[in-house]
């Protein structure tokens, strides 16, 4: 329920705890399904390292809360559940108008209004001729989301039409994302597809300095079992000596946070303090563990300005893409119904439509100067189917981490990542 007479302030912080807790389980699922990869393949003769992730986890979070807008019933229920944001279902117009239009139409205006060098979002709905948006859904999403409607013909030429959509994304993120929609994502069914686009480019605050970057630096990789012998690779080392950086450690994990010139930005990486030698499985599991609950609390990453004998971090650039489908489909998500036996009836007002997928794509690159990330999502719908001392620290990411970028204002976890191998 929505208490009466809330300040802006506070309605928006329920966006704002919402996105958070979705960004932590998104992790985690993601990581879950690596894991589980990692282990089927880890049987074989020459396992493979799990893969490198990078996703926003804001992007998929706007895209779905634009479709969930024009959800209802049953299918409206579930998709705010698996979004994290909490309602009465009888109160859904009054929270639209009261937290989620200030909220997403904030972040809309913020980067419109300031022409960000460091930020842009895009949102667009593209429509089959044949089918009709109901007028109130059109007229919310273009308020709250800016997200302009285009008109395309699915039916006759889904080809040049998917070509258009991926063409339109690629804009919008520098070019960093590409082919967003496989050939096989739009037919002659399709209905609608709501797609959202984020780009971000970030120079250092303090930036890394290049004559000291060396190449063919050891990067530990996981050991599949405890009698393997170390299994590294060579990657390219970004350092900085005696910096001051805001820095927080536990008995088990250490991380830093690095600002950006523009310091409502950052970004927070994270180690274990063992070994890196000792790179194991269950290690890499609990560290997942520890940045998603980390991701979930309100104060997250607590830091002191600390001075680093040692800070260095590879250079990396990273893609990574995949269907989310499944993923929502599961706990803690559980929006089975936005996939089957769906109500979008406050979307389409001509025919029963579901989601047939949802798309994600995204782009990380990282060196001396600062970052360069995209990522973008698409949510395809279709015709419903018939069914005591001072001590001396140190930063040195040799080894698998996590990476979090923030919009520290909004506490908006812009991108999530794990790096596994390089």
């Amino acid at each position: 329920m929505i208490p009466r007479q809330q300040s802006s302030s506070s309605t928006s912080s329920l966006l704002t705890n919402s996105q958070r807790l979705f960004a932590s389980h998104l992790y985690q699922a993601l990581q879950n399904e690596t894991h589980s990869d990692q282990q089927t393949r880890s049987s074989s003769s020459s396992p493979n390292e799990p893969m490198n992730i990078i996703f926003s986890p804001f992007s998929v979070f706007m895209a779905l809360s634009m479709t969930m807008c024009g959800a209802s019933n049953e299918t409206l229920r579930d998709m705010a559940s698996g979004l994290s944001i909490p309602f009465s279902m009888d109160q859904f117009a009054e929270f639209k108008q009261q937290v989620m239009k200030p909220f997403m139409s904030k972040m809309m205006k913020q980067v419109l209004d300031k022409n960000s060098s460091e930020l842009a979002l895009a949102n667009r709905i593209y429509v089959a001729h044949n089918a009709t948006l109901v007028k109130e859904f059109q007229d919310f999403v273009k308020e709250a989301f800016d997200s302009q409607v285009e008109t395309c013909n699915f039916e006759q030429n889904a080809s040049n039409e998917r070509i258009k959509i991926n063409e339109w994304v690629e804009k919008q993120t520098n070019h960093l994302i590409k082919n967003l929609l496989p050939q096989q994502a739009v037919n002659r069914d399709t209905r609608v597809i709501l797609v959202n686009a984020i780009y971000f480019l970030g120079t250092w605050k303090t930036q890394f300095d290049k004559k000291l970057t060396k190449n063919n630096q050891l990067f530990y990789l996981l050991n599949h079992d405890e009698q393997s012998k170390d299994r590294t690779c060579k990657v390219t080392m970004m350092n900085m000596s005696n910096a001051k950086v805001p820095y927080g450690s536990n008995n088990c994990y250490k991380w830093v946070r690095l600002y950006y010139s523009n310091t409502e930005f950052s970004m927070t990486l994270v180690l274990p303090e063992s070994n890196p030698q000792q790179v194991t499985v269950e290690s890499e599991k609990k560290l997942d563990e520890f940045i998603s609950q980390q991701v979930a609390s309100p104060c997250p990453f607590s830091t002191s300005e600390t001075k680093l004998t040692t800070l260095s971090i590879p250079k990396f650039n990273i893609e990574y893409e995949t269907s989310m489908s499944e993923i929502l489909k599961q706990t803690p998500f559980s929006m089975t119904s936005a996939f089957q036996n769906s109500d979008f009836s406050n979307l389409s007002a001509n025919e029963p439509l579901q989601i047939s997928d949802v798309i994600h794509k995204a782009v990380i690159k990282v060196d001396e100067s600062g970052t360069e990330a995209a990522a973008a999502t698409a949510v395809v719908m279709t015709r419903c189917a018939a069914v005591s001392h001072k001590p001396t620290y140190a930063f040195i990411a040799n080894r698998p981490f996590g990476l979090i970028i923030r919009h520290e204002p909004t506490e908006t976890v812009l991108f999530m990542g794990k790096v596994n191998r390089l």
